[in-house]
């Protein structure tokens, strides 16, 4: 805003606005409120503010039958459903049982009922444990396949088990097949991932995997990319219509470019890593508005990435030139419909017909002439040649290539050089210079930690260090800073970020496990077990939990808790290792050396890289 403009709302406003605005820098910045999107953003579409309650598809479809009808066909409108509702794709005798990573997995259908199981065996053949848990949820359309999720009262896990509908297999869930040690049925569901498969859901705040009950998850419907339409329908109610636009309700082919694509984005951009602006997040987000303002997304700078697994499918349309060339006219809704898929034997005319929407009728535009092209494929496929289904990162699945490329040329990159940083801010031209500082030193850490990039690391600590020195009050900030001190190994100053957020929020899950983690590290055994039990309370279901109060327990010689902690770890996860090393050294240090060997014997069948130390251990004194 310029002077002159400043200078005419002062004047305009007289001497009580000078004293309001000399008031606001007078507040400390920890009582101060940024202003909410949904109010602040200038739209003329009035569904996005925050009161505005969503109806759900089957309200839509009291006027808009048709679509809605043709909507649940669509595999957004199957994204999500109970398994006793799901449409069955999978086939039970098919690769059932499977065996992967050193066990056994099957799947069990009993009448409309669902069950996966785990099995281990030792060499001999002998079973060490078996786990079977009844699979609630199945989770994505079955265009490529299917997940499936637990619920332990209100707390959701992802089951290990994926049927992949493109092989008709079932096989280990995407991200498992990489290592023995995966989650197996103790991976929690946050609400960031079931927001793109899920309609809505009532995550309960503080929580990490926990949801208010009934859990009652709906597919994708139309308010997912038209916004809430409560206003939408009450108008409609007392007949109180109007001639078009409607600003009661968003219509996304309306919307200027960026914001038209946004409404895709919310769910097609994959992000290597995703930050919740401070004071915001992703569930608050409306179609309509400016994505960035709800989440900064950060993909690999060019000089990062792996150029065998090129990106995400927006980032990719976004490369093309057709996209390039377009100046803002081509976005996914111009080769997609949202309310249906063409039927299988009209795809190939239904996608070729949306290219010449652009290009030229006389297929002049096209180097390879008719004839070698319908000699390729005989309903001259368009997307067959430029955009091919290509292998993903995850088994069994290929997605079609979103690049838009001439055979035997490649697009240019979509990011600029991004210099030292290994990170990108995929909304950086929307931004005003350095308003991503804060969520690029939060993203810094989660991506370099894990790496151990200490010199990435310390730039996201000075980065974070600078902005909490105006925000201390800022959550997500101090959480990142203190995982960064615990990767530096100062966990003192850990513990002093984790505090603080419990001092604001005294029941976050995160906060509570990751500050008992600290204290342990700096000797404060008693605060530890205090912050790690309270966790416990809020979740009993983390086997992760249980297992730190066992080692806790432990260390301070409280056996029985420490034997306790060992059988409900082991109860919600007998494949954990970490569990099952307690499992040998707490007996082994009551002086039950019969019941510590048992416990090796079934720990040494997962073949750990510790398993001769752990039996060395066995033979000195406890």
């Amino acid at each position: 805003m310029g002077k002159r403009s400043i200078r005419r709302r002062w004047l305009s406003a007289g001497a009580i606005a000078v004293l309001v605005l000399a008031g606001f820098f007078l507040v400390p910045w920890r009582n101060r409120q940024l202003p909410d999107p949904r109010r602040s953003y200038p739209t003329p579409y009035l569904n996005v503010q925050p009161e505005v309650a969503y109806v759900g598809l089957d309200r839509c479809a009291d006027c808009h039958w048709a679509q809605a009808e043709r909507y649940k066909k669509h595999p957004m409108g199957n994204s999500i459903a109970a398994v006793t509702d799901c449409t069955v794709i999978e086939k039970y005798d098919v690769h059932n049982p499977f065996k992967a990573v050193g066990f056994e997995y099957s799947i069990r259908k009993a009448g409309s009922r669902v069950f996966h199981q785990e099995k281990k065996r030792d060499p001999a053949g002998q079973l060490v444990f078996e786990q079977e848990e009844e699979v609630h949820f199945g989770v994505g359309s079955g265009h490529s396949g299917r997940g499936y999720l637990i619920n332990r009262n209100g707390f959701l896990f992802l089951s290990p088990i994926t049927w992949y509908r493109q092989e008709a297999t079932w096989d280990l869930s995407p991200g498992y097949s990489q290592t023995p040690n995966h989650p197996h049925f103790a991976r929690p569901v946050i609400a960031e991932c079931l927001f793109c498969h899920a309609n809505h859901e009532e995550p309960i705040p503080s929580t990490i995997n926990h949801y208010r009950q009934p859990i009652a998850l709906q597919a994708i419907g139309c308010e997912r990319c038209h916004g809430p339409g409560a206003l939408h329908v009450a108008r409609r109610d007392i007949g109180e219509g109007g001639p078009l636009p409607d600003w009661s309700i968003v219509n996304p082919a309306r919307l200027a470019p960026a914001l038209r694509d946004a409404v895709c984005e919310q769910c097609h951009l994959h992000p290597e890593i995703s930050v919740s602006p401070r004071g915001r997040n992703l569930l608050e987000y409306r179609p309509g508005l400016p994505l960035h303002l709800f989440q900064s997304v950060f993909l690999l700078a060019p000089e990062a990435r792996d150029k065998n697994k090129f990106g995400g499918r927006v980032e990719q349309m976004q490369t093309s030139a057709c996209y390039q060339k377009s100046a803002g006219k081509l976005g996914c809704i111009s080769c997609h419909d949202p309310h249906g898929v063409p039927a299988a034997n009209e795809k190939i005319a239904f996608y070729r017909n949306r290219c010449l929407n652009c290009h030229r009728q006389d297929r002049k535009d096209c180097s390879v002439p008719l004839a070698e092209r319908l000699r390729r494929s005989k309903a001259d496929d368009c997307a067959g040649c430029h955009m091919p289904y290509n292998p993903t990162n995850f088994i069994h699945v290929s997605l079609t290539d979103h690049r838009v490329q001439r055979p035997g040329r490649e697009n240019a990159g979509l990011l600029p050089a991004s210099g030292q940083l290994p990170l990108v801010h995929f909304y950086e031209h929307l931004l005003e210079r350095g308003e991503d500082k804060r969520d690029l030193g939060i993203a810094l850490v989660y991506y370099a930690g894990p790496r151990k990039l200490a010199r990435i690391l310390a730039k996201a600590v000075s980065i974070l260090e600078s902005h909490l020195r105006n925000c201390p009050d800022d959550v997500e900030a101090l959480d990142a800073l203190g995982v960064a001190r615990l990767e530096e190994n100062i966990p003192t100053a850990a513990l002093e970020c984790f505090e603080k957020i419990l001092a604001v929020d005294p029941n976050s899950e995160r906060a509570l496990t990751k500050a008992s983690s600290a204290a342990a590290a700096v000797g404060e055994d008693k605060k530890a077990l205090g912050y790690l039990e309270q966790a416990i309370k809020i979740n009993p279901y983390s086997a992760s939990n249980w297992v730190g109060l066992g080692h806790l327990c432990m260390r301070r010689a409280e056996w029985a808790k420490a034997a306790e902690a060992v059988d409900q770890s082991l109860r919600l996860s007998p494949a954990s290792l970490d569990a099952r090393r307690l499992a040998v050294i707490v007996p082994y240090r009551q002086g039950k050396r019969a019941q510590a060997v048992a416990a090796w014997q079934a720990f040494a069948a997962f073949e750990p890289p510790d398993k001769d130390a752990m039996r060395r251990l066995l033979d000195g004194p406890p």
